[in-house]
C-alpha cells in the first residue's frame, strides 16, 4: 500500500510538472526581454520618426526597428530595453533603434547626434551603440556618450566598455562583440576612463589605425581619465548619477524581496521534506521516458539548494549556505557524468545568470560573499573550456573594480587584503598560461591598463607594497611582448606612465595623503626601475633626453623628502605644500639626473639581476602615519604573500632602502 501511494504521488507530480514546465516554457517564449519602449519617467510625448513619418508617442509605448527617437528640448526621455536596461537622452538627441534580436536580448542603437547615458548593468542584454565610425560594446556597464560633428566622447562610468572602429558606411546586421572581424581596431575603456571617436581620422587612416599598438592608439583618440568634477557641476550628468542610484536601489530591493519571499525551502539537508522530495523525484524520473526531461528536472532541483544558499547568505548564515553550495556542486558533477555536456552547458549558463543576478551586490552587501562563491563555481565549471582564460581575466578585472570601491570608501584593511588576492591570482594566471598570453598579450595589457587607471585616481594606493605589485604587472606585460620596434614604443609608454606616477606622488604627498616613508620609497623605486630600462641609443636619443629632463624635476622633491629640518618643521609652514615652497626658495640649486641617481644610490639596495631576472620579491616597510596601515614590518612578495621580516628602514633618518622589482621570466 505504501509503495502504491508513493507511485500515485509520483504520477501526480509527473503530470503536474509536465503542465508546469510547459507553462513556464510558454511564458519564457512570450517574454524574452526583447522589447524596447519609452520609459515612464518623463511627462508629455516625444517625437518618433517611423518609416519617414513623424509620430508623437507617449511614455510606456513600444518602439520598433527603424524608429528614431528625437528628444527635442525634453531632457528626461528614457528608453527601456530588456526589462532593466535604460538609455537616457539629453536635449536635442536623436537615437535610432537599428536591431532588436527576437531570439535573445540583443539590441543595436545608433546615436545620430546629441548625448545619452546608458545603464546596462542589470539587463544582461547584448548591446551595441553605433556612432559614425565607432561601435560601443558596453557589456554590463554604465556609460556616457556625447556626439557632435563627427566626434563622439565615450566615458565608462561604471565597469568597463570597449570601443571598436568600423568603416563609416558599415551596415549593422547583428550584434558585434569585441572580437568581430568587422572591427578595424578597438580601445578598451576601464572604469572612469574616456576617449574620443574621430570618424574622419578612422576613414582617412583606416590601414594605419588597424596596425597601431595600444600606446599610439590611445594617443590618437585622446584616451584619458574622465574629469569626475563634471558629475557634480553638470546638471544633466549629476541627475543621471542620481537616477542610477535609484535604479540600483530599486533593483536591489526587488531582487532581495524575491529572495526573502521565496524563503527557505529546506531547513537543513537532513530535513524530512528534502528527503521526501528526492524520493518523489526519483519515482517521477522512473516514469519519464525522455532522459533530457529527467536531466532538466534534476538540474532544477539542484537550484533549490542554490536559492536556499542565497537566503542563508542574506541572513548571515554562511556556514549553512556553504554546505548547500558544496552539495550543489557535488551533485552537479554527478549529473554531468550521466547527462553529458548539454546539461553542463545549461548549468554553466544558469550559474552565470545567478552571478549576474547579484550584480547589485557591492562589497558591503551580505550577498557579496555569495557572488564571490558563484564566481568560483562558474570558473570551476569552465575548466578546460575555450572561455576559461577570458572569464578568469574578466573576474580579475572585477577584483580591480573592487579595489576601487575600497579605495573610494577608504577601507584600507579590505584594500590591502584584496590587493594581495589580486596579485596572487595574477601571478598564478600568468604563470599557468604563459604560452597563451604570449600569443595574445591583450589580457595582460588590459590588466596593466586598468591598474594604471586605478593608481591615477587613488592616493590610498601610494604605498610601496602596492607599487611593487603594479611594477610587477608592468614588467610582466613588457616581458610578453615580442622583441620588435613595437616593443620599444610600449616601453616608452611605460616609462612615461611611471614618470606621471612620480608627478602624482608629489601632488598626493604635498596634499598630505601619502606617508613620508612611502613617498621616499616609491620615488626611489620608480626612478630605479625607469633607469634600468635601456632604450636603443641610435634611434631614441631625443626620447631619452626628454625622459631625463622630466626626471630631473624630481631631484629637488627627493632632497625635500630627505630633509627632516623642512619636511617635519611646522616653522617652515603648516602644510607640506608650504614647507616645499620654502625649501625651493632656500635651495634654488638645480639637481641633475646624475646627482639624483647618486643620491638615490645611497638609499637603494641594488642587485645584479637584469630585466630577465629571477622570481620577484621585495621588502616592504609599512608605517603608521596614515590610519589603518600596519605598524609591524613585513616582507611581502610581489605575488601578495606576506611573512614577518626584520626592519629594513630606519624612519628616523629617512633613508629608505628599496630593492628593485625583478622582471618576471
Amino acid at each position: 500500500f505504501h509503495l502504491l501511494m508513493m507511485a500515485i504521488l509520483a504520477g501526480m507530480i509527473f503530470v503536474g510538472s509536465f503542465f508546469y514546465e510547459g507553462n513556464v516554457i510558454s511564458s519564457v517564449a512570450q517574454d524574452k526581454g526583447t522589447q524596447v519602449m519609452l520609459g515612464n519617467n518623463f511627462e508629455g510625448g516625444v517625437n518618433v520618426n517611423r518609416a519617414g513619418k513623424s509620430l508623437r508617442l507617449a511614455k510606456g509605448q513600444q518602439l520598433e526597428i527603424g524608429d528614431t527617437v528625437e528628444s527635442g528640448q525634453n531632457n528626461a526621455v528614457i528608453i527601456n530595453f530588456s526589462k532593466d536596461g535604460e538609455i537616457r537622452l539629453g536635449v536635442d538627441t536623436k537615437l535610432q533603434i537599428v536591431i532588436i534580436d527576437e531570439s535573445k536580448p540583443a539590441f543595436i542603437f545608433k546615436l545620430v547626434e546629441g548625448k545619452i547615458w546608458l545603464n546596462n548593468l542589470y539587463s544582461n542584454a547584448d548591446l551595441n551603440i553605433l556612432v559614425d565610425s565607432g561601435v560601443i560594446i558596453p557589456g554590463q556597464s554604465i556609460d556616457y556618450l556625447s556626439s557632435e560633428a563627427g566626434q563622439t566622447i565615450v566615458y565608462a562610468h561604471q565597469q568597463a566598455a570597449t570601443v571598436g572602429f568600423v568603416d563609416k558606411n558599415y551596415l549593422a546586421k547583428k550584434y558585434i562583440d569585441e572580437n568581430d572581424s568587422v572591427l578595424i581596431s578597438r580601445i578598451y575603456l576601464p572604469q572612469s576612463t574616456q576617449m574620443t571617436v574621430y570618424s574622419n581620422k578612422i576613414a582617412e587612416n583606416r590601414d594605419t589605425v588597424a596596425k597601431l599598438l595600444f600606446s599610439k592608439l590611445v594617443k590618437e583618440f585622446n584616451y584619458s581619465n574622465f574629469d569626475k568634477s563634471l558629475l557634480i557641476t553638470d546638471e544633466w550628468l549629476s541627475k543621471n548619477v542620481e537616477l542610477d542610484a535609484s535604479l540600483t536601489s530599486r533593483i536591489r530591493d526587488g531582487r532581495l524581496k524575491k529572495i526573502r519571499t521565496r524563503g527557505l525551502k529546506y531547513s537543513s539537508l537532513e530535513a524530512s521534506n528534502y528527503k521526501i522530495d528526492a524520493t518523489l523525484r526519483d519515482l517521477a524520473n522512473t516514469m519519464t521516458f525522455s532522459q533530457e526531461r529527467v536531466g532538466d528536472r534534476n538540474l532544477d532541483a539542484l537550484y533549490d539548494l542554490l536559492y536556499d544558499a542565497q537566503y542563508l547568505f542574506d541572513y548571515g548564515r554562511k556556514d549553512e549556505a556553504t554546505e548547500r553550495l558544496n552539495t550543489f556542486t557535488s551533485l552537479a558533477g554527478e549529473l554531468f557524468v550521466v547527462y553529458g555536456d548539454e546539461l553542463k552547458s545549461q548549468y554553466q549558463e544558469r550559474v552565470k545568470n545567478e552571478y549576474e543576478y547579484l550584480s547589485f551586490a557591492n562589497p558591503s552587501d551580505a550577498l557579496f560573499g555569495l557572488k564571490l562563491v558563484l564566481e568560483k563555481i562558474y570558473l570551476d565549471s569552465l575548466k578546460g573550456g575555450s572561455a576559461e582564460l577570458a572569464t578568469k581575466f574578466a573576474f580579475l578585472t572585477e577584483k580591480i573594480n573592487t579595489l576601487g570601491y575600497y579605495a573610494d570608501n577608504n577601507d584600507l584593511k579590505n584594500l590591502k587584503d584584496t590587493f594581495d588576492e589580486y596579485m596572487i591570482a595574477f601571478k598564478s594566471l600568468t604563470d599557468q598560461y604563459k604560452s597563451e598570453l604570449t600569443a595574445n598579450i591583450t589580457y595582460v595589457q588590459r590588466q596593466n591598463q586598468a591598474l594604471d587607471n586605478l593608481f591615477v585616481q587613488h592616493p590610498q594606493l601610494y604605498r610601496q607594497a602596492y607599487f611593487t605589485g603594479k611594477l610587477y604587472v608592468e614588467n610582466k606585460y613588457l616581458s610578453l611582448l615580442p622583441s620588435t620596434s613595437d616593443k620599444i614604443e610600449e616601453i616608452q609608454a611605460v616609462i612615461s606612465q611611471r614618470i606621471d606616477f612620480l608627478r602624482r606622488l608629489e601632488n598626493f604627498f604635498l596634499e598630505g595623503n601619502v606617508p613620508l616613508i612611502d613617498a621616499q620609497n616609491i620615488l626611489a623605486l620608480l626612478f630605479t626601475e625607469i633607469s634600468r630600462i635601456e632604450l636603443p641609443a641610435d634611434s631614441q636619443v631625443a626620447v631619452s633626453q626628454l625622459f631625463r629632463e622630466r626626471l630631473e624635476d624630481y631631484g629637488v622633491f627627493n632632497r625635500f623628502l630627505n630633509s627632516p629640518e623642512y619636511v617635519n618643521s611646522t616653522g617652515r609652514g603648516t602644510t607640506y605644500k608650504q614647507r616645499f615652497e620654502q625649501f625651493k626658495k632656500d635651495n634654488q640649486e638645480s639637481v641633475s639626473i646624475d646627482q639624483l641617481r647618486s643620491e638615490l644610490s645611497q638609499q637603494i639596495v641594488t642587485d645584479s639581476n637584469s630585466m630577465t631576472g629571477t622570481a620577484p620579491g621585495v621588502t616592504i616597510v609599512e608605517t603608521t602615519e596614515i590610519p589603518g596601515i600596519n605598524e609591524e614590518t613585513v616582507i611581502q612578495n610581489v605575488d601578495g604573500t606576506v611573512t614577518e621580516g626584520n626592519n629594513e628602514v630606519d624612519s628616523t633618518i629617512n633613508k629608505p632602502k628599496v630593492p628593485r622589482v625583478k622582471n618576471p621570466n
